[in-house]
């Protein structure tokens, strides 16, 4: 019998649906006509998978330096064990397709130090690492991001040999690494990246800049900017620390990334400073900030706060802002008996810019050990919600993604503000301490996502399209691990009061790591997108 007669069929079809081992399997049955795509596409799809760790830890081999480098010598530690290249090769060759296409970044870590390495073995250790991780893309068919950790330089040898064109993230990179090894091979150093077509935004560690006048580190930096102005998504991703002396480095390198129109985020305290801030304000019809479209800032005390605050009608680009607040700052507040701090240090020019931003970030920090007395970490929650109310009560009508973490509650006046004032909010992720209202986004007309940290009572709208789930690892996660797909999704949607089509659980070990509800089986792998924000 023709199979498209068969998955005509409905109770056939959705059985097909359900035994197919991975999504690409799915994809490619519906790929073989329009018809099998009608008759599938609407099958209810609820699967339970396990992938495999997205972060790989090189182990030092601690090579002595008469031995050359080979793939049969160099170890990778998985699942607690210790196996050569060609191994761990074989065994994930062996692994069904839905292990690796749930994976959006792939993590290398390189424990130890390759110092006593010759420059041979470097090279090949680079260029057999590389190898392995191109045939890593290969597999896990969704993955975009690379993140490499490491201490000592190694990092750049291994770049210099990659070659997948899938790979459109690189993080973690350590420009010290990179000057060291431009400073050996400045021949070809500029040429690095230039295998990775596809790359559009790297994450740069920075330590200082002092060696930002050797011309060599500047055609390297302007190599990459040439490479990724290519990209009209780019962005240059900036961490680590910055001091004082080297401003006006740090300022050339921004009027550098301008003149190649390279999006620029700054991240965490040792960028985004007082004195950072202190300087674009008395030079903020100089100071290159125009290109700075995200910035992450870590409030530990009053004066970064109010420092970054007045500072912020400078980013005229500004579109991404996190907000990082940390409890020294409401410890300070608590003992400084500053009980309006917050709504005190708001002006119009501030409340212009917040309400312009399109994807905002509150976290707040719950650490009750920093506190000297128990009694303050209490006294904090109250001043968290008035935290939380005073500044969301800024965002206005751009706003199309929003992230609250570690918030205490989340009440009816936040719900009514963001469900009017922001209406063309898209997407949400919410991590909430204590209590949230029901009905908190129950009348947001273009939401489309929900990332949810526990299994809290919402009523969940019909333009919603897309719902994860983080279950606490408690008793309840571990009932609802045992339970069938078929119960468990018919449990969430009754919970929910919205009927997602579609149900994934992702498992690890005897807990469920994440739920996904959603409608649209052709949009699955847009949650990959919201499990790995860059």
């Amino acid at each position: 019998m023709d199979l498209e007669i068969v998955c005509s069929q409905y109770p056939i079809a959705k059985i097909i649906t359900n035994y197919l081992t991975s999504m690409k399997d799915f994809n490619s049955l519906i790929g073989t006509s329009p018809q099998m795509k009608n008759f599938l596409v609407n099958c209810p799809v609820r699967k339970t998978f396990n992938t495999v760790d997205k972060t790989l830890i090189f182990e030092r081999d601690n090579l002595k330096t008469n031995i050359e480098v080979d793939r049969n010598n160099i170890f990778i530690s998985y699942n607690e064990l210790n196996y050569t290249l060609d191994k761990l090769e074989e065994i994930f060759n062996e692994y069904d397709e839905e292990k690796f296409e749930h994976i959006k970044c792939i993590t290398i870590q390189l424990y130890g130090s390759y110092f006593n390495y010759n420059e041979n073995n470097r090279f090949l250790f680079g260029k057999h690492c590389a190898q392995f991780i191109d045939k890593l893309f290969e597999r896990a068919s969704n993955a975009t991001t690379l993140e490499i950790i490491n201490v000592h330089e190694i990092q750049s040898y291994i770049i210099k040999h990659l070659k997948s064109h899938k790979i459109q993230v690189l993080k973690k990179i350590n420009v010290n690494e990179l000057v060291q090894f431009g400073i050996k091979y400045s021949d070809s150093c500029c040429e690095i990246f230039e295998n990775l077509k596809n790359l559009k935004k790297m994450e740069l560690f920075v330590r200082n800049l002092d060696f930002y006048d050797i011309k060599l580190y500047k055609d390297m930096l302007i190599k990459i900017f040439q490479q990724l102005s290519t990209k009209s998504d780019n962005i240059i991703n900036l961490y680590g620390e910055i001091r004082p002396k080297n401003f006006q480095n740090l300022k050339r390198l921004l009027k550098q990334a301008e003149d190649y129109n390279i999006n620029i985020s700054l991240n965490e305290s040792f960028l985004c400073s007082k004195d950072f801030f202190d300087v674009v304000y008395k030079e903020n019809l100089t100071y290159p900030v125009n290109n700075i479209t995200s910035l992450t800032i870590s409030i530990w005390d009053e004066s970064i706060y109010q420092k970054s605050f007045r500072t912020l009608p400078f980013f005229t680009k500004l579109i991404k802002l996190k907000l990082h607040f940390r409890d020294q700052l409401f410890e300070n507040i608590i003992n400084k008996n500053l009980i309006n701090f917050f709504s005190n240090n708001i002006d119009y020019a501030v409340f212009q810019k917040i309400e312009q931003i399109e994807e905002f970030h509150l976290i707040i920090q719950n650490c009750s050990i920093i506190y000297d007395i128990n009694e303050y970490f209490n006294k904090s929650f109250e001043l968290k919600d008035q935290l939380t109310n005073n500044i969301c009560l800024l965002l206005g009508h751009k706003l199309k993604n929003l992230y609250l973490k570690g918030v205490p509650n989340l009440g009816n006046e936040i719900s009514y503000h963001l469900s009017n004032k922001c209406p063309n909010l898209e997407n949400i992720h919410l991590t909430v301490l204590n209590t949230i209202s029901p009905k908190f986004i129950e009348n947001m007309k273009k939401l489309k996502f929900i990332s949810l940290q526990g299994l809290h009572k919402l009523n969940i709208p019909s333009n919603v399209n897309m719902f994860i789930i983080y279950p606490y690892n408690d008793n309840l996660n571990k009932e609802i691990f045992y339970l069938s797909n078929d119960k468990v999704h018919n449990f969430l949607n009754k919970s929910y009061g919205k009927n997602f089509k579609h149900f994934f659980r992702s498992h690890c070990k005897d807990f469920i790591k994440y739920i996904v509800l959603f409608d649209n089986i052709l949009h699955w792998t847009t949650y990959l997108e919201h499990l790995d924000n860059y």
